[in-house]
């Protein structure tokens, strides 16, 4: 199930939660000179504790069925929450230099699979996602969990600006030691404007739309330590396409440097 409110702008989310909700935030957001982070990273936050503090309260003007939805409004959040953490950490650890990746050989044509699936299984989607490659299968040295970190976000990402036609998952050789993946929707697309910044932090192509911002950059981030490389398709105007590269083979930077 996915909540409405979840997305809507801090200012119009503080005139639907109860003002004792607001009264119970208000104050923890006050640091001097600003956390850095946009506004809009704060709705989960002021949904959990508004509609907590509510839950928590004795008023009784809210029916049982009302309270349900402030539940799961909880919930919902509660993972929007999780899923921003995490998206600082990974971006704190990669800032750092203090990521690990745990480089084997792994089926490509059975990680996408097992991306799209998860997607399909875990989102509600209005539109079809399919996943296509003439390959039976491809070895490809890298971090399974860290490449399907990426698979998944761009495929999240497609659902979120689809509301009709398709998203496609592509698996195919751009040459003879190269992965070349894409995820293609028909959704709004991105402007041209836009396109050379989607992958700086806290970019977002519509702020009112769920995430942390930092989504594209964590998969840039990802694809380049890979020696990939990530973009946009500026000739593909039906929608938004994503495509990145990945080498069959991973050289570490010394052996880049022989």
């Amino acid at each position: 199930m996915h909540v409405g409110l979840i997305s809507f702008p801090v200012s119009q989310l503080e005139e639907d939660i109860p003002s004792a909700g607001i009264e119970a935030f208000a104050g923890s957001n006050d640091t001097e000179g600003g956390t850095g982070y946009p506004e809009e990273e704060y709705v989960p936050v002021y949904a959990i504790v508004g509609f907590s503090a509510v839950l928590a309260s004795d008023d009784d003007s809210f029916d049982e069925e009302s309270r349900k939805e402030f539940c799961e409004i909880i919930k919902v959040n509660s993972f929007q929450l999780l899923k921003l953490i995490n998206d600082i950490l990974d971006f704190s650890d990669f800032e750092n230099d203090n990521i690990t990746f745990n480089i084997r050989p792994y089926d490509a044509v059975k990680l996408c699979r097992e991306a799209s699936e998860t997607v399909s299984a875990s989102r509600k989607l209005e539109v079809e996602l399919r996943y296509d490659t003439e390959l039976s299968e491809l070895m490809i040295d890298t971090d399974d969990a860290r490449l399907r970190q990426v698979l998944i976000n761009l495929l999240v990402n497609a659902t979120k600006f689809t509301k009709k036609g398709s998203i496609v998952l592509k698996l195919e050789l751009s040459d003879p030691n190269t992965a070349f993946f894409s995820v293609t929707d028909t959704g709004c697309g991105i402007p041209l404007e836009k396109q050379g910044l989607i992958f700086e932090r806290f970019e977002k192509l519509n702020d009112f739309a769920q995430g942390s911002g930092l989504g594209l950059s964590i998969c840039q981030l990802i694809v380049t330590y890979m020696r990939g490389r990530i973009w946009v398709d500026s000739n593909y105007t039906q929608g938004a396409r994503f495509c990145f590269t990945h080498p069959l083979k991973y050289k570490s930077k010394g052996e880049d440097a022989v």
